[in-house]
């Protein structure tokens, strides 16, 4: 029994990591950085409109590689989503990749 849940310990955090988990800190700071943030987009008539992102709008922060660098990558809204990519050692914003089509 013992070494099953040692086992099943070791098989659990190997997952956390390849799956991008991350401290509590981080992920606070990343949605710190979100929570206010406006980002534009065009509707499908041309007009430019705004996204205020709040904070049940970030739907998961996983570690990613971008341009050659480990960034956090967040998943921001629904139907209308975007993910953002933010520098894992400043927190500034790089890129907001829209998930739809206008």
């Amino acid at each position: 029994m013992k070494k099953s849940l040692t086992l099943l310990f070791v098989l659990f955090s190997l997952y956390l990591l390849l799956n991008g988990c991350s401290s509590n800190s981080s992920v606070d700071k990343v949605q710190e950085v979100l929570e206010g943030h406006v980002i534009f987009y065009y509707n499908i008539a041309g007009m430019r409109l705004n996204y205020t992102v709040q904070a049940e709008d970030i739907k998961e922060v996983v570690n990613e590689q971008f341009s050659g660098k480990e960034v956090w990558r967040a998943k921001v809204g629904e139907g209308l989503s975007w993910y953002v990519y933010i520098d894992k050692e400043t927190y500034q914003i790089l890129k907001e990749e829209p998930l739809f089509v206008s």
